[in-house]
Formats: structure tokens, sequence, C-alpha cells
């Protein structure tokens, strides 16, 4: 009983560094982020019909993306936003059309090109490739998200927004 229970908190243990390291290094990165412009994105439409394609070894019910309803993406990049900003002290809104241009205010139109959650045993990666469009220029980046085994859909999607705007701000603030 006892050399189970070691094996059992071992494992736990184990889960649990791998799951905080993806948080570390969202934590360095946000420290280097540095953003004194505002920062408006525009929703391109298209990307609300984006499905989630489903990858991996681990193919049981609990992992099933039919069950519940439909993620409102707009909704749940909005939410990402929100909590960035909060994270940066950065002010990035969401709007839903360009304003007149403005050397203080970035304008970029962000789309959802395609979403892959690669689902193993003990963790889930939630892979987003998000298309930012800034002043004609086109700027592909890949938003990650890593949970355990109680990953959930809605929330990954939000962890994986905030990569992918949190590299975006990384990268194009100076501008």
């Amino acid at each position: 009983m006892k050399k189970k229970l070691l094996i059992f908190f071992s494992l736990f243990t184990c889960f649990l560094i791998i799951g905080c390291s993806s948080n570390r290094k969202m934590n360095t990165l946000i420290s280097k982020s540095d953003c004194n412009k505002t920062v408006h994105f525009v929703w391109d439409e298209s990307s609300n019909f984006t499905r989630i394609q489903s990858q991996g070894t681990f193919k049981n019910d609990y992992f099933s993306l039919s069950k519940g309803k439909k993620l409102n993406y707009r909704s749940i990049f909005a939410e990402s936003l929100k909590e960035l900003g909060k994270k940066t002290n950065a002010k990035l809104l969401l709007k839903n059309s360009h304003t007149f241009p403005s050397d203080s205010i970035i304008q970029v139109t962000v789309k959802i090109e395609n979403i892959v959650w690669h689902k193993g045993f003990s963790k889930a990666i939630m892979d987003t490739h998000l298309v930012y469009n800034i002043s004609n220029q086109v700027v592909p980046i890949l938003g990650k998200s890593k949970a355990q085994s109680n990953a959930r859909a809605g929330k990954s999607l939000l962890q994986s927004f905030e990569h992918g705007n949190l590299l975006f701000l990384l990268a194009n603030c100076d501008r």
C-alpha cells in the first residue's frame, strides 16, 4: 500500500511540474512585454467557422468535442485580450472595425487559420494558428496551450489565444 501511494504521489508531482512549465514560460514572456500603445484588434468573422481538429492517441468520451455547446471564438478571444491586458498593463481592445489611423494606436485584423488539439494520455496541447494583418503585412503566429488530462476546449483555447496575442505584442508593439 505504501509503495502504491509513493508511486501515485511521484506521478502526481511529475504531472504538476510538467503542467507548470508552460505557466513559467508565459510569465517570462509577460515580463519582457512593454507596450505603451493601444492595440485595436478587429475579429475576422470567417474565424467563427473554424473547426477544432482532434489528433492523438487518447480517444475516450472525456475528451469528446461533440459534447456540450459550440464555443464562441470571438468572446473567448475578447476574454483573452482582457486577461492579457491585466497581466501586461497594455490597452488591448476588440473593435468591430478599424478606426482612423493614429501613431499611438496599432490596428490589426486577426483570423484563426486552424486549431489542432493534440491529445495524449497525460496531456493535451492546443495549437491555434493565428494570422494577424497589420498595415497590409501578414504576421502568422502559433498560440499554444498545454494542459494535463483534465483539459477543456474553452480554457485551452483561451490560453492559446492569450499566448498568441502576447507573442504578437512582443514582436509588433514597437511599430
